[in-house]
């Protein structure tokens, strides 16, 4: 349901590596008479984008650590993500040092 979701994503705020509109700086979550909305920054893109990108290879372990510090504090909180993938993981602009893009996990309820 769309509040389970909501509460999912409530679990990991102003946390890294794990989004959808959680780390996203939620600004709301409604719901219309047929539809439910939440609102978010904008991403650069996901994953499969940043795979064709020129310089992937040069930060593909950063990349690779980021991913697993998102699983990990997800199953610290008692949540399996089943559904890992390009798709699924959102491209932000860096923090700085390291890799040029910070990677977050999306779809997560």
């Amino acid at each position: 349901s769309f509040q389970k979701a909501v509460g999912v994503m409530q679990l990991f705020r102003g946390r890294p590596y794990v989004s959808h509109f959680v780390q996203l700086r939620t600004h709301s979550a409604f719901e219309g008479n047929e539809s439910k909305f939440y609102t978010m920054e904008l991403a650069l893109g996901d994953m499969k984008e940043l795979v064709d990108a020129a310089d992937f290879a040069e930060h593909v372990l950063d990349y690779a650590a980021q991913l697993l510090c998102g699983l990990q504090l997800m199953h610290e909180r008692g949540v399996v993500y089943m559904d890992v993938k390009r798709r699924n993981t959102l491209v932000f602009d860096g923090a700085g040092g390291g890799a040029p893009r910070t990677l977050k996990f999306a779809d997560v309820a």
